[in-house]
């Protein structure tokens, strides 16, 4: 039952004032005693691995096959089992690592700012108590131009462009292990400690998981590519994506099945895994290993069509592009096979580290040291506050729920930035269309065509119209949206009151400091390297400046979307997708076929009946079977068809 418009109209005004409390943690057993330290040089290690999905792993319960190394690693590490990003994509979420900050305070919320100055960073908090720092970086977003050089003796943030170049951890850590042996690198300065002696922070970041999926060492992606693909009632979506400008960038006209474009992300996987063996075995061999302090962790993680809108990040605040892997290698193998339970967040890296190194953190450091729940100590932080600059929402999760806040961008605006949707070829021809330019991969504008009237595609279907609370121990899939069930007023009051509290003290906490970011431009040749990783330059910002959230936000909860069933068109499309994958491997067209994709084409025609709105859903769903069996020489009735859609449309 929907929830009446009065409860979405007090949710609103709870915006505005604010309600109710979070319950404290539970009592923590006795602090255990840390084991001692040596006087020897210290070692802090800040592994970022892009794009990563815990649920891949083997110590997340994934193929072992996959991340032998981290599996093998974790037995001698803390792993902490719910883990959270700041936000869904690689800037900002990485900007928290490095600075402890949610993106709402450090503001790095768009690829138009970089770090303020006036922001302490982890790197400056090290390398001011001696420790020579360094980071090599993919680049993209991880880059000096974005301010996360700010701290660092040595920043390699260059990623070659050109194709059949190396990049990602095959460039980046046979340099790595160079530094760490004693080599001087462009930029180190002659005044740099020798790495056997002094204290070091080393920050590494990879590209390796990220899209393109097939961008891995031959001999590493052919053992992936030999696995079974079984198919998967999601396989259809495939199809449905290549339809969407973004999507095609991805590549995922080339998956005929979800599980064959599955087994090319797990060989990234494997490759970063492999080379960050490498990294710990340098370790012992110069003598650093025992007392090193190792974090292995990702920005975010990555959408497979969990919630049927897109296969990438950078949208959602749900969990598939939330949750990230965290393991903790503490010096001397302090808390070795510990698994923790309790929700922490990337926000907690920088705590982390400088309570580990015995320093104290700057007093605008948010988050809470991870350190306190492997010695027992009561957790004083139980929630994680994220923010997706891209949707103009926020989140508050705590053990018990997740709320989101309506997006605050329109969606025809949200569709042109990311997914960049054009209409598909019809049978009746193209309805009056929305016209709009996008800058797509640093090209020039390109102009996209869709029929938002019609939504052929069904996009506002996907994206969240209204405010979202999910109960993380029986939903953890995050499917049913309590704010549109009957009796969870008291939860949605307290969850809303939480958020928009915490969401304004982060804002306070930047005015108050200066925390303002500066602003910048990226030049041609950054937009190139953004460009081979898939990400789409746009041209207007002014939705994204960091401010509260937009008006929008009230037109969608006052009049969302309402999407129909389409339940009779996912059982087509997932029938026409089975011909489709094997017509593509070059097996013939059964007699049976004819019978079953007419089938097909008369129940899509009943739900066009039904639903005279959505009536371009079925034409362009039609026009491409009709394209199909005539690929199979397989005869079905396009008069037929063709007529009764023209005497449907207006």
């Amino acid at each position: 039952m929907n929830r009446p418009n009065t409860l979405a109209a007090a949710a609103l005004l709870l915006l505005l004032v604010g309600s109710g409390g979070a319950c404290g943690p539970e009592a923590q057993p006795a602090p255990a005693t840390p084991p001692p330290r040596s006087q020897g040089p210290r070692t802090v290690v800040l592994v970022s691995l892009d794009t990563l999905r815990p649920d891949r792993l083997g110590l997340y319960g994934g193929a072992p096959d996959v991340s032998p190394v981290m599996d093998e690693l974790a037995r001698g590490a803390v792993v902490f089992e719910q883990a959270l990003a700041s936000s869904p994509w690689t800037l900002p979420s990485h900007m928290t690592m490095l600075t402890g900050l949610d993106p709402l305070a450090h503001g790095v919320l768009n690829e138009s700012v970089r770090l303020s100055p006036a922001v302490p960073t982890l790197a400056e908090s090290l390398q001011h108590a001696g420790y020579t720092t360094a980071a090599f970086t993919d680049g993209g977003f991880v880059s000096a131009h974005h301010g996360f050089d700010q701290g660092f003796d040595h920043f390699d943030h260059e990623r070659d462009t050109a194709a059949g170049q190396v990049n990602g951890f095959p460039r980046i850590m046979p340099e790595v292990i160079d530094w760490l042996g004693g080599a001087t690198l462009a930029g180190d300065g002659e005044s740099s400690a020798p790495r056997a002696d002094g204290d070091l922070f080393l920050f590494l970041h990879t590209f390796d998981a990220h899209t393109p999926y097939d961008e891995v060492a031959p001999e590493l992606l052919q053992p992936f590519r030999a696995r079974p693909a079984p198919p998967s009632p999601d396989d259809h979506l495939l199809h449905w994506a290549s339809h969407l400008r973004r999507q095609q960038h991805v590549g995922v006209s080339a998956y005929p099945r979800m599980a064959s474009m599955l087994n090319d992300y797990d060989a990234g996987i494997r490759e970063a895994d492999l080379w960050l063996g490498r990294l710990v075995q340098q370790l012992k061999d110069i003598g650093r290993w025992e007392d090193t302090l190792l974090i292995v962790v990702s920005d975010h993680g990555e959408s497979f069509f969990d919630h049927d809108l897109h296969v990438g990040h950078g949208l959602t605040l749900k969990d598939a592009e939330m949750r990230v892997p965290l393991i903790v290698r503490l010096p001397g193998g302090e808390g070795a096979g510990q698994r923790v339970p309790d929700l922490v967040g990337v926000v907690d890296i920088m705590r982390t580290v400088l309570e580990v190194e015995g320093l104290a953190a700057p007093d605008t450091t948010q988050g809470e040291s991870l350190l306190g729940l492997v010695r027992g100590r009561e957790r004083a932080v139980d929630w994680v506050l994220a923010e997706s600059s891209n949707m103009r929402s926020f989140s508050l999760t705590t053990a018990d729920y997740k709320y989101i806040s309506p997006v605050g961008v329109k969606p025809l605006l949200i569709a042109e930035r990311h997914l960049a949707p054009q209409s598909p070829p019809t049978l009746l021809g193209p309805r009056e269309e929305t016209v709009f330019s996008v800058k797509l991969n640093g090209a020039d504008d390109v102009e996209l065509r869709y029929d938002m009237a019609g939504d052929p595609l069904g996009l506002l279907d996907v994206l969240p119209s209204s405010h979202e609370l999910y109960d993380r121990h029986a939903d953890p899939d995050e499917r049913r949206n309590l704010f549109l069930q009957d009796g969870h007023g008291d939860v949605v009051r307290s969850m809303v009151g939480q958020s928009k509290r915490r969401y304004e003290a982060s804002q306070k906490l930047a005015d108050e400091a200066g925390y303002l970011p500066e602003d910048y431009a990226p030049d041609k040749a950054q937009a190139r390297v953004l460009a081979t990783l898939g990400y789409v330059q746009s041209g207007d910002r002014d939705e994204l400046k960091r401010g509260r959230v937009s008006k929008t936000m009230k037109t969608w909860v006052e009049h969302p979307h309402v999407a129909p069933d389409t339940t009779l068109l996912i059982v087509g499309d997932r029938a026409v997708h089975r011909l489709r994958v094997r017509l593509a491997v070059g097996a013939p067209a059964h007699a049976r076929d004819a019978q079953e994709l007419t089938s097909v084409g008369d129940g899509w025609i009943v739900w066009a009946a039904e639903h005279p709105r959505f009536l371009s859903r079925v034409d362009w769903r039609l026009a491409e079977l009709l394209e199909l069996a005539d690929a199979g020489g397989i005869e079905l009735p396009r008069e037929r068809w063709v007529q009764t859609l023209r005497a449907m449309a207006p």
